[in-house]
């Protein structure tokens, strides 16, 4: 006999793979760090999204590539950045006391 129960599972959070773009002559040395905090400020002003609850970042200060996860309800924001002609953020770091731009791919 068939439960009469129903499971349903609700996707809460999207997740998206980057990377870090290493250009010669463009971009800032691997050396340069990043933080966490960082990377969650650009991608915030790049999907114009007012606040960080629930946005995720997991990549380290020298790594090329990591992984980022928004709520849900935000998610349509970083897919119409993915599907945008430049699917970049840009996240400020500190470069030697100068002020310099680390840019993602998403």
């Amino acid at each position: 006999m068939p439960s009469k129960h129903f499971r349903t599972d609700v996707c809460k959070i999207q997740a998206y793979s980057v990377k870090r773009l290493l250009e010669m002559g463009t971009d800032p040395a691997l050396e340069t760090p990043s933080t966490q905090e960082e990377c969650v400020a650009g991608l915030m002003a790049e999907i114009n999204q007012d606040s960080p609850d629930g946005i995720t970042v997991s990549i380290g200060p020298n790594q090329v590539n990591g992984t980022i996860s928004v709520p849900i309800d935000v998610a349509h924001k970083v897919d119409h950045l993915v599907d945008s002609e430049s699917p970049t953020f840009y996240v400020l770091a500190n470069t030697n006391g100068n002020a310099t731009y680390i840019r993602y791919v998403i």
